[in-house]
């Protein structure tokens, strides 16, 4: 793997995303967008508070934002929306008003965060764990982080022995155990769930997007090199495993989004650089860097299959932006 020369700024015609309604005050955040190219999924952003106040799906033809209702079973403020699909639907989590936490979680205060999906077909919310289906006394926190056109969902969900990430292929489906498999870039082994609550003594792998190969891509920590590099950035085959991404000489590497011709993107430091984060663009075995201009910290979070990308960024005044970038 070799570093591309430059910065792929040239490359593209960036638009910001400002819904004409969203609260006053509020940062756009850019969660992701669909493999046709055509859905967005943004959200209006309290940074005062770090409350979700409002949802949207902007459609890039029309150049409209739809609001999305906000799940009544989430409690005010705490929706992570984080993919989006061709067919709408939208995956995330929240904080549940009615979910209860295994004992062992909640004498060591986990909240019970849920996963979710909203159907805009029917405007209507499905909340799930699917960690605690396969298993009812080994799950805490879990996420749905992203789902292709073909419905399955990546996630993540966290134990007293680290955070596991898992692929469902199907939530509409009777026996999940069938549709469910565990990914961990690190195998944790049997975890022992018998308090007191020490910390991490497994990996901690996070997915974040997937495609409709079945490929996943997300990031992890491992508990040898966490201090020197941080994250590590990884994708999952369902073929040949996993293959770690990290830009050279840079640490703390996520990767965000993969479509369907394997091209990456997601977020890096460079100790030496001039910013506090940097995207980043890996194709064919190089990596491009993307630095939102005038911006302080650049992240991708999603990536179509023509190539148009989403992000946030921090300007140069300390105020957020969320942003699409169409290639010219």
């Amino acid at each position: 793997m070799v570093m591309a020369a430059g910065t792929a700024n040239a490359e593209y015609t960036a638009q910001v995303l400002v819904a004409p309604d969203a609260p006053a005050g509020d940062a756009m955040w850019a969660a992701g967008i669909s493999a046709n190219g055509q859905l967005i999924l943004v959200y209006a952003w309290n940074v005062a508070t770090n409350a979700t106040d409002a949802l949207y799906v902007y459609h890039t033809a029309t150049h409209q934002y739809s609001p999305v209702p906000l799940d009544p079973d989430a409690v005010a403020g705490t929706m992570n929306p984080l993919g989006i699909n061709d067919q709408g639907l939208i995956v995330g989590s929240y904080l549940s008003s009615t979910v209860i936490v295994p004992a062992w979680a909640a004498a060591i205060g986990y909240m019970p965060f849920q996963a979710f999906t909203f159907d805009p077909s029917s405007g209507t919310y499905y909340n799930f764990n699917p960690a605690k289906e396969i298993n009812p006394s080994d799950w805490a926190n879990c996420q749905a982080v992203g789902i292709n056109s073909l419905g399955m969902i990546t996630g993540v969900y966290e134990n007293g022995g680290g955070e596991q990430g898992y692929i469902l292929a199907n939530i509409r489906v009777e026996h999940v155990k069938l549709f469910y498999k565990t990914i961990d870039v690190l195998p944790q082994g049997t975890i022992n769930m018998t308090p007191p609550f020490v910390g991490y003594n497994g990996g901690r792998s996070q997915p974040q997007a997937i495609n409709n190969l079945g490929q996943v891509v997300g990031y992890y920590t491992d508990a040898k090199t966490v201090a020197a590099i941080g994250t590590q950035g990884f994708r999952w085959d369902p073929l040949s495993g996993f293959t770690t991404l990290n830009v050279p000489g840079n640490i703390n590497n996520t990767a965000q989004a993969i479509n369907d011709l394997g091209v990456i993107v997601g977020s890096t430091y460079n100790p030496k650089g001039t910013t506090n984060g940097d995207g980043f663009i890996y194709s064919h075995g190089s990596y491009t860097i993307y630095d939102y201009p005038g911006s302080t910290f650049t992240i991708l979070y999603g990536l179509s299959d023509g190539g148009a990308m989403v992000g946030d960024c921090q300007n140069a005044d300390g105020s957020y932006s969320a942003f699409v970038l169409s290639p010219n």
